[in-house]
């Protein structure tokens, strides 16, 4: 059985070895890939929507636009509970070589590059949450930048009347490593103070 099986297996690959590909010829429609301009469908899409439907899209567009800014989502940051210090070394390793319209090369492959270095932190940033109220009286004692963490940037901009900002995503402070609020940041030199502050010590 085992010797058939082997004979049966190289008469296949022999048969196999002798067969000739055809062209068969095309059935069926053909029909060329056309890529749709994005831009013209949307633009195709809005002109066919009704008034009202456009009013609806408009108005939540709106109202999602204007939350994010009156009352953005809360960071999930910790109350800081020690005082904690560590320091932000802002240097980078540039990636890919920057050149001048004419070509030349002006910051080069692998040059380490300190913004400080070329300019400063103007001002302390005071980072808090602003729906807590010994957050806001510990800000309101200092001097600095306000970014907030959670509350309402624009009533308590108004009601303070002064700038407010908030770290939206929490870009800043994921970045600068902060786990805990209120905390400041200042510059020392080349690199950035990050001191956590916790509530009792104001």
């Amino acid at each position: 059985m085992a010797n058939f099986l082997r004979k049966f297996g190289i008469l296949l690959l022999l048969l196999i070895g002798t067969l000739e590909g055809k062209d068969l010829g095309v059935y069926g429609h053909v029909f060329p890939v056309v890529e749709t301009n994005l831009l013209k469908y949307l633009k195709d899409k809005i002109e066919n929507l009704s008034e009202e439907d456009l009013q609806s899209v408009q108005k939540k567009i709106q109202e999602k636009y204007i939350l994010s800014i009156t009352k953005p989502n809360s960071l999930n940051l910790s109350e800081a509970k020690t005082y904690s210090v560590y320091y932000y070394d802002p240097t980078i390793i540039v990636q890919n070589e920057i050149k001048d319209k004419y070509g030349k090369i002006i910051v080069p492959l692998g040059k380490r590059q300190n913004p400080l270095e070329t300019g400063s932190l103007k001002e302390d940033l005071l980072i808090f949450d602003g729906s807590n109220l010994k957050h806001l009286s510990w800000a309101k004692s200092k001097k600095g930048k306000w970014i907030l963490t959670g509350g309402k940037p624009l009533e308590i901009e108004k009601v303070e009347n002064k700038p407010v900002y908030f770290d939206q995503k929490g870009i800043l402070t994921k970045k600068l490593g902060i786990n805990a609020v209120p905390a400041r940041v200042s510059q020392e030199g080349f690199r950035l103070k990050i001191e956590e502050i916790p509530c009792d010590e104001f």
